[in-house]
């Protein structure tokens, strides 16, 4: 698939997720910090829970990026409940059915938090599915980047807002 411009990570990703036409639709991301290969153990647990994600064991980030994960996941169970691992782990399998009417409006990092959320309000079990995790060769990292933590905040407050007016 193709965008005409870049709409960042959530744009991207939700144009490749609602695009799917498998029974199974696997994401991860392309700084090659994982290996495909683990996909395995995904797929071994698709047919225990409709959402698979990885978290990252011996995560071979920067202290700093490991403290502001941990915050941020400390965050979305404060707010939502969502208790996981590791929110952000770039390698996830979902059934296409679990994603297919699933309203997703993130266009930023916020987009794996409001997929989860999205997933477990409408009554999906939710694996997690350890994957080892490698320094990254390729690319370089956002999340440290004060518009996209801004974007993310607005997306969060606007996510609680609407799951609080149901």
């Amino acid at each position: 698939m193709r965008l005409p411009q870049n709409r960042g990570f959530g744009g991207a990703l939700k144009t490749g997720l609602k695009g799917a036409d498998k029974p199974h639709v696997f994401y991860t991301d392309s700084d090659l910090q994982f290996d495909l290969e683990e996909i395995a153990g995904l797929l071994e647990a698709i047919d225990e829970a409709p959402v698979v994600i990885g978290y990252r064991v011996d995560r071979q980030d920067h202290r700093m990026r490991k403290v502001n994960a941990w915050a941020w996941g400390r965050l979305q169970w404060a707010l939502f409940g969502l208790d996981v691992r590791d929110i952000d782990c770039g390698f996830k399998l979902f059934r296409r059915e679990v994603l297919q009417s699933m309203p997703m409006h993130s266009d930023g990092a916020f987009i794996s938090t409001e997929i989860l959320l999205r997933a477990r309000a409408a009554g999906h079990r939710i694996r997690e599915v350890p994957v080892h995790h490698y320094p990254r060769k390729a690319g370089a990292p956002t999340g440290a980047n004060l518009r996209v933590i801004g974007k993310a905040f607005r997306e969060l407050w606007e996510l609680r807002r609407e799951l609080r007016s149901r």
